[in-house]
């Protein structure tokens, strides 16, 4: 029998039992995770837990985002990459009963809006859950060989190990940064969301990504990337690590950083870094299959150092609906903020 522990009764030690269990782990199902967005406001962890026999068998972690006494959101997992449930082995049905126990919490909540993005590990093997609506995402995975050498030869495309050879021709060289390099990534995106003229909410502060590293880093979790020609930084990406799997979480280029290849020389110096450290599986987050997409681009990109698009579960419910109207209209209205605050952007 499965008993559902909710998040006034799991401890970190049980969290932990699962997590050092799973090698394909989630960063965002990590305890590590859920005390870096307790750094925003109005955002709490909700951590559901699956028992048998006294034992943890699962989890999900969610976060609630309220502001005053309303419930805006509760959102688990990323529309990139995906998320939870975690569980031990392959049993669907404890999934699906965590699954449907976040529901019952955001019903009880009163919730405005309801997401869950489901495991990779999954995939479309997981039913419909009532209540919800179900959607398909996907993401590109690179499983890693053992070998530097296999992994160039055998998994990267021609052209991409072509680009990777023209960046060091072109004097690009990556290094590992610290979180006083933290500025410097920041600047790039920020001068990234100026030219794309999107909105300033899509940009993190600086003080964001340091609670952050602040969080991961004792862990091991966080590595900053940077390529640099000469003096000058001219990309750089953040790299999350759980298990024996890392998550491209948010990358920046400059304009020349994009003209010398930059961006290749980053990817390699990642997969590089990775297997020798005995991971297995790099996340590159977020893809399409859909040709037409803008985004097919830089899907391409990712799958050419050797990934393939592997699908996941949305699922998402709403609560009120005129309240939820009304409150995300006038939110809207007053240039706030409508959706849930993200630790890194990409």
């Amino acid at each position: 029998m499965v008993t559902l522990l909710n998040a006034t009764d799991a401890n970190r030690d049980q969290w932990s039992a699962i997590c050092n269990s799973i090698p394909l782990l989630p960063v965002n199902q990590t305890w590590e995770w859920g005390e870096a967005m307790r750094t925003f406001s109005g955002v709490q962890p909700i951590r559901l837990l699956a028992m048998r026999d006294g034992q943890p068998v699962g989890i999900l972690q969610a976060f609630e985002w309220k502001i005053g006494p309303i419930s805006l959101a509760i959102t688990s997992g990323e529309s990139g990459d995906g998320g939870g449930p975690v569980v031990l082995g392959d049993d669907k049905s404890i999934a699906l009963k965590l699954i449907e126990a976040l529901y019952a919490e955001s019903f009880k909540r009163r919730t405005l809006r309801t997401t869950i993005y489901g495991s990779p590990v999954f995939g479309e093997a997981m039913t419909d859950v009532e209540g919800f609506t179900m959607a398909t995402k996907w993401t590109p995975i690179v499983e890693l060989l053992s070998s530097v050498d296999d992994m160039l030869a055998q998994r990267i495309e021609q052209k991409a190990r072509n680009q990777i050879s023209k960046s060091e021709k072109n004097g690009v060289t990556v290094f590992e940064g610290t979180r006083n390099d933290l500025a410097a990534y920041r600047l790039i995106q920020a001068s990234l969301v100026s030219k794309k003229h999107l909105n300033a909410t899509h940009l993190n502060t600086l003080e964001s990504l340091e609670h952050l590293w602040d969080a991961l880093a004792p862990s091991k979790m966080i590595k900053l990337w940077l390529a640099k020609k000469g003096e000058g930084i001219v990309g750089g990406a953040l790299i999350l690590y759980s298990g024996k799997q890392l998550l491209y979480r948010s990358g920046v280029l400059t304009l020349e950083g994009r003209d010398l290849y930059a961006g290749n020389a980053i990817q390699w110096a990642i997969i590089r870094d990775a297997i020798e450290n005995g991971y297995t599986s790099y996340n590159m987050c977020g893809g399409t299959v859909d040709e037409s997409d803008p985004l097919f681009g830089i899907t391409k990109f990712k799958l050419s150092f050797g990934g393939e698009m592997k699908p996941f579960r949305r699922y998402s419910a709403s609560g009120n609906r005129v309240l939820k109207f009304l409150v995300y209209r006038l939110r809207r209205i007053f240039g706030k903020n409508e959706w849930f605050p993200l630790l890194i952007y990409p």
